[in-house]
């Protein structure tokens, strides 16, 4: 035998005779195609699962056995792949440490058999600021005495029902979503309506928990804790339905998670039929909660795997990946151990598949559930000052300050890595510098991105001088023109009349004004008055006939905004756009910076690059020439918006006038004139800045945060 096979401590354990306890129960399962044995502890409530060569062991712990007779055993019936003795002390110590096994051992084997124990209730609450559970009663009388009312629910009879009535909640909410929808945050976030959310909440997810309660009933399984959690500070009931675990059919576990969610679909459609039928009042506000609490807590939280709600047991269930979250940590750890210390580890039994669930689980819920805290913590803040930022800093304890406490304390102290502390300390070490190297020396490439359209200078802008009628376009579309060239002849059929008029007047009180100089000087005055009224009138309206003729106000290419066609014969009032005469040396494009990168932007700007819509494989570089320096929230141009296709949202509660809900900055950019541009078309601007430490850019994100929702 290799001396891999054999252990320096299976002299303590090789004489023991242990037997399995009166209440552990053996389920048979398959997962991904294999067969693993689960291991139900009906008094603690923990499940356990086992590979066929642990079960085999387990099978012959029968309390006459030695262990050295049922390793013997394993040995002779698997062969290579049998366990070894360091595994078979372990799976021991697993079974001693979940109370499941019982044999007389001393005081040494104890300790060799050191349990595992799970931290502590408080342990656990005060690392789970936002998930505080306490156990109040067992429920599992109640739910066997009214299991014959609620077990045909869970068949096909209560699927049909159910699939017809949220299908109808389903059709009627599209019917009515513009109602549901209207004033909504002026609906929702009302003194009022936040206390009846708040007393609101509880009851409906009594219902949900009742839910995952009777389903596992319903197939057979106990439940015997209920309690309630207070998540950010809202009281919350929970079940304890782990007995799901046992079953041995997927389809029943994923049924038991999501019995929840399908209670409260159940509920909210229910609440939207009474909802339509019901007068305006208090009955009808409780309503309205119900259905907004049913969809908002289902989507983002029930429904979401990466919290260990609904969502993460029916993941586990449908990939057939058991304890999903525990078992990505123990992957991560066993990397750690091996590539980075140096540790020589069993290899982790797990696929390839699994391996890649294990690393992209374990990421994705650590970063969704950090943003979760904070996110909720910042939230709390803007309302509540001082809880919010202890429940951020709370958040950030738990999320690195603990984890990194602890493992600092690993490296430094633990036994397991007495031969290899040096390695462990060094690659702790490098790693942290790398890291502290990554986030406060490393210069890394920084910019700010800004949406805008193409534009042309102001005085580039073609418009009429007057009312009057197109007769003529003189410059034909898409030609080079220069400066005072004759572009559009328009014709106004009162003017020339008009001008002979006053002409006229003007000469015939020039006449009378000679005559009364020598006779009337009072009238003489009030005539020379009117004298100058006429020319100025006249002086106005030849100005206005020559202002009919419509000339290119700079060097360019000729753009109609119409097609020559269209525009022949057509009306246009004074000042109406006509074109624009694209400067032969520049095309400008007008784009949108928010209030959080106005300062960097004006400051710190290197280069601007931009690329267009359309062309996104080209990039061309441009030049700020000007800025509007106050902060607006009229847009040039509806492109620029949301409406349009833009970063900047509508107010959808203004009809005048066009208004974002916030403010922005606006900026020309002077792009080269070397190739085609479509006025209007998008573009997207690049504005470079000097790189920079990923620290100072977390630094200035949170500092914008508190800026933006603290006002400090």
């Amino acid at each position: 035998m290799s001396s891999d096979l054999l252990s320096p401590s299976w002299y303590r354990v090789a004489e023991l005779r242990p037997r399995l306890r009166s209440h552990v129960r053996i389920h048979r399962h398959h997962y991904r195609g294999e067969l693993w044995y689960v291991l139900e502890d009906r008094v603690s409530r923990h499940m356990h699962r086992f590979n066929p060569v642990a079960h085999f062991v387990i099978g012959l712990m029968d309390g006459r056995r030695r262990v050295q007779e049922i390793w013997d055993s394993a040995c002779d019936r698997f062969g290579d792949d049998a366990p070894t003795q360091d595994e078979t002390i372990r799976l021991l110590g697993q079974l001693h440490a979940a109370e499941a096994l019982q044999s007389g051992v001393t005081p040494d084997v104890v300790e060799l058999l050191r349990r595992k124990t799970r931290p502590a209730t408080w342990l656990q609450n005060l690392r789970s600021p936002l998930a505080v559970r306490i156990p109040l009663f067992d429920p599992d009388r109640f739910l066997e005495r009214w299991l014959p009312w609620y077990r045909p629910l869970f068949g096909l009879g209560g699927l049909v029902l159910w699939l017809a009535v949220v299908g109808w909640g389903a059709f009627a909410c599209a019917a009515h979503w513009d109602v549901l929808t209207q004033d909504l945050s002026d609906r929702v976030l009302t003194p009022q309506n936040l206390l009846l959310m708040w007393l609101t909440f509880p009851l409906l997810k009594l219902l949900h928990e009742f839910g995952h309660a009777c389903a596992v009933k319903a197939w057979g399984g106990e439940v015997h804790e209920m309690g309630v959690m207070f998540l950010v500070l809202m009281p919350i009931p929970y079940v304890d339905a782990s007995a799901a675990s046992a079953f041995r059919e997927t389809r029943r576990r994923m049924m038991v998670g999501a019995a929840g969610m399908v209670v409260e679909l159940f509920v909210a459609t229910v609440a939207l039929y009474l909802w339509l039928q019901a007068e305006p009042g208090l009955f009808r506000a409780v309503l309205y909660n119900v259905m907004l609490i049913a969809g908002i807590s289902t989507v983002l939280f029930n429904a979401n795997p990466l919290l260990r709600f609904d969502g993460y047991y029916i993941l586990a269930d449908l990939i057939q990946i058991q304890n999903l979250r525990q078992r990505g940590q123990q992957y991560f750890t066993y990397l750690v151990e091996t590539k980075l210390f140096g540790l020589q580890q069993p290899e982790i039994q797990a696929s390839r598949a699994e391996r890649r669930w294990f690393v992209f689980f374990t990421v994705a819920s650590f970063v969704y559930r950090t943003f979760i805290m904070l996110a909720i913590a910042v939230f709390i803040a803007s309302e509540y000052m001082i809880v919010g930022v202890l429940l951020a800093l709370w958040a950030i304890g738990t999320a690195f300050v603990y984890p990194a406490l602890k493992g600092i304390g690993y490296v430094m102290f633990h036994s397991r890595l007495r031969r290899h502390r040096l390695r462990a300390i060094a690659s702790t070490g490098l790693l942290l510098g790398a890291l502290g190297t990554l986030l406060f020396v490393l210069p890394l490439p920084y910019w700010t991105r800004a949406d805008g359209v193409i534009w042309v200078p102001q005085e580039a802008h073609v418009r009429a001088g007057a009312d009057g009628f197109v007769r003529k376009v003189a410059a034909r579309p898409g030609a080079l023109v220069s400066r005072g060239s004759l572009l559009l002849v328009t014709d106004s059929p009162e003017l020339l009349p008009r001008i002979r008029v006053l002409e006229a007047q003007l000469r015939l009180l020039e006449t009378r004004a000679q005559s009364e100089r020598l006779t009337d000087r009072v009238r003489w005055e009030l005539t020379r008055e009117e004298i100058a009224a006429t020319r100025e009138e006249l002086a106005h309206v030849r100005r206005q006939h020559r202002e009919l003729t419509v000339l290119s106000p700079t060097n360019g290419t000729f753009v109609l905004s119409l097609a020559q066609q269209d525009l022949l014969e057509r009306f246009l009032r004074k000042g109406q756009e006509i074109g624009y005469v694209v400067p032969n040396g520049m095309v400008s494009a007008r784009v949108l910076v928010s209030q959080d990168d106005i300062d960097l932007v004006r400051s710190g700007t290197d280069a601007v690059r931009v690329k267009l819509a359309g062309r996104m494989h080209e990039t061309v570089q441009a030049q700020i020439v000007r800025e509007v320096p106050a902060a607006s929230d009229a847009v040039a141009n509806l492109a620029m918006s949301s409406a349009g296709g833009g970063e900047a949202a509508l107010d959808p509660q203004t009809t005048e006038r066009p208004q974002t809900l916030d403010t922005w900055f606006e900026f020309e950019l002077a792009l080269p004139a070397t190739r085609a541009y479509v006025l209007g078309s998008h573009v997207y601007a690049r504005f470079e800045h000097a790189p920079e430490p990923l620290a100072w850019r977390l630094y200035r994100s949170v500092r914008r945060v508190f800026l933006r929702q603290f006002e400090i």
